[in-house]
């Protein structure tokens, strides 16, 4: 695994500084870079929790992945790099106020000045290092903020009222400790994963999300939904938007085994 070939990966040619300013420009990066997708689930490819398949998968592959792919190999490309990085679990918590699984999501947390939540796996949130402070952060995709109560953090979103996206604790976690939720996410009819296809990339003034039927833009504040009607508008979507190799996509052309 090279850290310059990773670094190439998501657009940048320079080992960032080692500050908060590095650590925005990395997270940026890779968000604008690697899309969070569930291929592998839909296609029924198992999913082993290993750097090194990560690395293959994401920078050699030039795929995307979700939260423990891309929050587990962001964190060992964190470490490379010098960053004080810790591997985290969250619970996710639904619009409807119910939560997933618990401990199902995976983040992580740079220690600079002070702690900074990162993470480059979880869709539609934000983008840039959040500080524990509570201190609401105006961010390109909204405000945020990480509230804490009795040792637990929140991560919140501000909408009509402020709204938990996850909540979680700054405990140290490695892959074991998440193998039963992978599971869960991977297998469970009541995952969102296994649903069907879900890829999302951001871009630098707003957001591309593509599903089974549906392609979605999202642009300064606007929404539009196209509809997708057959299998190759959907791989030449994908290979358009997330620059996923067509190599990575023939299989789309072909019935899902879910």
């Amino acid at each position: 695994m090279n850290v310059n070939e990773y670094l190439q990966r998501i657009g940048l040619s320079e080992q960032p500084e080692l500050s908060r300013k590095g650590l925005q420009e990395l997270m940026e990066a890779h968000l604008l870079h690697v899309p969070f997708e569930n291929l592998d689930v839909v296609q029924g490819q198992p999913i082993t929790l290993d750097v090194a398949r990560f690395f293959d998968k994401v920078v050699e592959r030039r795929r995307g992945g979700f939260c423990y792919e891309l929050n587990g190999l962001f964190n060992w490309l964190l470490q490379q790099l010098g960053f004080d990085v810790t591997f985290i679990a969250a619970t996710v918590k639904n619009k409807d106020g119910t939560y997933t699984f618990p401990n199902s999501h995976a983040a992580n947390l740079v220690v600079l000045d002070q702690p900074y939540l990162v993470d480059v796996g979880f869709g539609d949130s934000f983008i840039r290092p959040l500080p524990l402070t509570g201190n609401a952060q105006l961010d390109p995709s909204g405000t945020y903020r990480v509230s804490e109560e009795e040792g637990k953090y929140f991560l919140e979103r501000k909408e009509s009222a402020w709204r938990v996206q996850y909540e979680f604790e700054a405990l140290e976690r490695f892959f074991p400790f998440f193998d039963e939720a992978l599971q869960f996410n991977v297998t469970s009819s009541q995952s969102i994963f296994t649903q069907g296809v879900i890829a999302t990339i951001r871009l630098k003034n707003g957001r591309i999300t593509i599903t089974d039927h549906s392609y979605t833009v999202y642009k300064r504040g606007s929404k539009t939904k196209y509809t997708i009607s057959h299998s190759q508008q959907l791989v030449d979507l994908i290979h358009k938007h997330m620059s996923i190799p067509l190599s990575e996509l023939e299989w789309l052309k072909t019935p899902s085994p879910h």
